[in-house]
C-alpha cells in the first residue's frame, strides 16, 4: 500500500514539476493519462490562459506594429501635425512641425500652445475646438508669423479625439501650408488689375477721341482732326501690342504651343540684331557695338524667339538709358555648376537702375518709372517674356545695374553640343 502511494506521489510531482517548467517558459503543457481529475483541470485551465496570454500579445504585438506605423507616416507628412490634450499642451508633433516651429533646435513637445503658436487666430480656432464650438471637426486658414519679416499661411484642420466616455480628450491639427497659393492668388490679382489698367488707359483715349472725332467733326480744323487721328493711331497701336504681348505669355506660360528649334550661331543673331538697329534707327547717334566670340556659338533655339529676347532688351536699353546712350552686345562663354553656356551682354551707359528695384524688373507690368514707361511706349510685359522664354530652353537671363553708371542685362543660352 505504501509503494503503490509512494509511486503515485512521484507521479503528481513529475507532473506538477513539468507544468510549472511549462509555464516558466509559456509553451503549451500535454498531460499524459492521469486518474488526478484535478491536475487534467488545472492543465486545461493553464492551457486555457496561455492561449488567451498569446492572444494579446499578439493583439500589442499588433497595435504596436500600428503605432509605429501611423507614427512613421505622420512623422514623413509633408503637414505640420500636432496632437493637443485637454490642457492645452503639445504631446506629439511631426517633424515638419518641430523643425518649422523651432528650426530643431529644441523640443516643443510639452509647451503649451500659447508659447508654440506665433498666431492670434490658430490658438483661437484651438480654443473654439476644445469648447465643441466647432463639433468634433473645423477647418480654418489663418496667418503666422515666423520670424520679423517672413509671413505664412496655412489650412488649418483640427479634429477631436474621443475615449469611450465620449468625452474631448485629445486633439489633432493638421496645418497645411498655402504660402505659395497666397502668393499666386495675390499674383493674379495684381495681374487682372494691371491688365485692366493697362488696356482702360488706351481704350478711353481711342473711345474719347473717336466720339469727339464724330460728334464735332464740322467744328475741328485740319490740323486739330489731323492730330486727334493721329493719338488714336498711336494707341491702337499700344493696345495691339499689349494685346500680343499678352497671348504669347499666355502661351509661353501654358506650356500647350511648342516652338520649332534650330541650331543657330549666336554671333551671327546678335551681328543681324545690331545691324538691323543700326540701320533701321537713324536717331540712334551712337550706332550698337557687337563683340563676338571667335567661334561658333551653336545653340538649339527658336530663331523668332532669338532675335525677339535680343530685340527686346536692345529696344529697352534705348528707350529707358537715352538717344545718346552707348550700346554694346558682347558675346562669350561661361560655365557654372548647372552647365555650359553661351553668355549674351547686353549694356548701356544711360541712368541705371536703383539696386531695390533690380529684384522686380522681371515681373509682368512692373516699371521703376510708371510714367517713363508709358511715354515710351512700353507695355510692361516685354521682360517678363524675355525670361519665360529663355528658362523654357534651360537658359537664364539676370540683370546688373549701377545708378549713373549704367544696366547690363545678361542673357545665358545653353550650349549645343550636338
Amino acid at each position: 500500500m505504501l509503494l503503490f502511494i509512494y509511486f503515485k506521489y512521484r507521479a503528481l510531482k513529475n507532473t506538477v514539476r513539468n507544468l510549472s517548467e511549462a509555464a516558466s517558459q509559456k509553451r503549451p503543457f500535454l498531460l499524459n493519462e492521469s486518474r488526478f481529475i484535478f491536475l487534467q483541470r488545472l492543465t486545461n485551465e493553464y492551457n486555457g490562459l496561455l492561449e488567451i496570454s498569446n492572444q494579446f500579445k499578439n493583439k500589442e504585438l499588433e497595435i504596436d506594429s500600428a503605432r509605429s506605423q501611423l507614427e512613421a507616416a505622420l512623422m514623413n507628412l509633408c503637414e505640420s501635425v500636432f496632437l493637443i490634450n485637454k490642457d492645452r499642451t503639445i504631446c506629439f508633433v511631426n517633424e515638419v512641425s518641430q523643425d518649422w516651429m523651432s528650426g530643431g533646435a529644441h523640443s516643443i513637445v510639452g509647451k503649451s500652445i500659447e508659447d508654440v503658436f506665433r498666431s492670434s487666430e490658430l490658438i483661437e480656432f484651438v480654443y473654439a475646438l476644445m469648447d465643441g464650438e466647432l463639433g468634433l471637426k473645423g477647418q480654418k486658414i489663418v496667418r503666422m508669423q515666423k520670424n520679423e519679416t517672413d509671413v505664412f499661411w496655412f489650412e488649418v484642420t483640427g479634429a477631436s479625439i474621443l475615449e469611450e466616455d465620449s468625452s474631448g480628450s485629445m486633439y489633432i491639427l493638421v496645418l497645411h501650408d498655402i504660402t505659395q497659393l497666397k502668393r499666386l492668388e495675390g499674383i493674379r490679382q495684381d495681374f487682372v488689375a494691371n491688365v485692366s489698367h493697362e488696356l482702360r488707359t488706351p481704350v478711353t483715349v481711342i473711345k474719347g477721341f473717336t466720339e469727339t472725332l464724330s460728334e464735332d467733326a464740322d467744328k475741328l480744323t485740319d490740323a486739330l482732326r489731323n492730330k486727334f487721328i493721329e493719338k488714336t493711331h498711336r494707341n491702337v497701336q499700344r493696345l495691339n501690342l499689349l494685346i500680343e504681348d499678352l497671348l504669347i505669355l499666355s502661351r509661353l506660360e501654358s506650356g500647350c504651343h511648342k516652338e520649332e528649334k534650330q541650331v543657330l550661331d549666336l554671333n551671327l543673331i546678335c551681328e543681324e540684331v545690331a545691324e538691323n538697329y543700326n540701320l533701321l534707327n537713324k536717331k540712334y547717334i551712337q550706332p550698337i557695338e557687337f563683340l563676338p566670340i571667335e567661334k561658333a556659338a551653336w545653340v538649339l533655339f527658336n530663331k523668332n524667339q532669338c532675335f525677339q529676347i535680343l530685340e527686346n532688351i536692345v529696344d529697352n536699353a534705348y528707350r529707358y538709358a537715352g538717344v545718346f546712350s552707348k550700346v554694346s552686345i558682347q558675346l562669350d562663354e561661361f560655365m557654372d555648376s548647372s552647365g555650359e553656356y553661351w553668355r549674351c551682354q547686353i549694356s548701356d551707359d544711360g541712368i541705371g537702375i536703383p539696386k531695390k528695384y533690380l529684384s522686380r524688373v522681371f515681373e509682368r507690368f512692373y516699371r521703376v518709372d510708371p510714367s517713363r514707361s508709358s511715354n515710351s511706349g512700353g507695355t510692361g510685359i516685354g521682360l517678363a517674356i524675355v525670361k519665360h522664354m529663355i528658362q523654357l530652353m534651360g537658359g537664364n537671363v539676370y540683370i546688373e545695374s549701377e545708378e549713373g553708371v549704367g544696366t547690363s542685362v545678361i542673357v545665358l543660352f545653353l550650349k549645343n553640343k550636338s
